[in-house]
């Protein structure tokens, strides 16, 4: 579980490929309008930026999560920096914390990670999903959200191994997300409803929204939490 350098793949075969059109951070461009990054060994399954722009998360198929550096420059160290290893199967998402040290990922492996991004250190193996993790969200209190197949959606405390809360409903999940306050979480899945609730009280929706005539996989709300999409 140590941080591994990674070094440039000498064949293009199976690497995974990310690719970006021309990008404007704080301070950093891109050096070109679209730049690959190689380093996976299998399917990319979420990429993700830091909250300051300057690095980028990924998950894939080949179980590991990749930590990058924007690459602003031809020159210099290649942008693959490190990789976390741990998950025993494929990395379904894989987002920063608020502090942009801290990683949270979750796997088919039925396992949420919190990881050290500097030492690459695992710091919490929370278990208790039954199938496979789809996603995982992270409040600005540094509480993770996780959606699974087995249609449970459950809240998390790296700080603790076991949920500190969950949800359960009929079918498989695939998508979740906080509001931007960390105070209500929004779910979907197979079945074409969204439900929405305040984290403090799980025992019964705030609301329910259906109306969707396909399985929800994505949800996500704009800044000042008026419009969810």
């Amino acid at each position: 579980m140590s941080l591994v350098k990674r070094q440039k793949l000498d064949s293009n075969e199976n690497a995974s490929l990310i690719k970006s059109k021309a990008l404007e951070t704080a301070s950093n461009n891109l050096y070109e309008e679209a730049v690959v990054l190689e380093g996976h060994q299998g399917s990319v399954l979420s990429s993700k930026f830091s909250n300051d722009g300057s690095k980028i998360v990924t998950g894939g198929i080949d179980k590991t999560i990749q930590l990058w550096n924007l690459p602003t420059s031809e020159e210099g160290d290649e942008p693959n920096y490190g990789t976390l290893s741990g998950h025993k199967s494929g990395v379904t998402s894989a987002k920063w914390l608020y502090d942009d040290l801290t990683v949270v990922s979750a796997s088919a492996d039925t396992t949420i990670g919190f990881w050290d991004g500097e030492t690459g250190q695992r710091i919490r193996k929370c278990v208790g999903h039954e199938s496979t993790i789809n996603e995982v969200d992270i409040s600005k209190d540094s509480i993770a959200l996780s959606v699974s197949d087995d249609g449970s959606a459950r809240l998390w405390d790296q700080r603790q191994k076991t949920s500190s809360a969950k949800i359960l409903t009929e079918f498989p999940l695939l998508t979740g997300s906080f509001n931007n306050h960390g105070s209500v979480i929004y779910f979907g899945g197979i079945d074409p409803t969204i439900k929405a609730y305040d984290m403090r009280v799980v025992d019964k929706p705030l609301w329910e929204c259906s109306g969707q005539s396909d399985s929800i996989t994505s949800i996500t709300i704009n800044n000042d939490d008026s419009i969810l999409n």
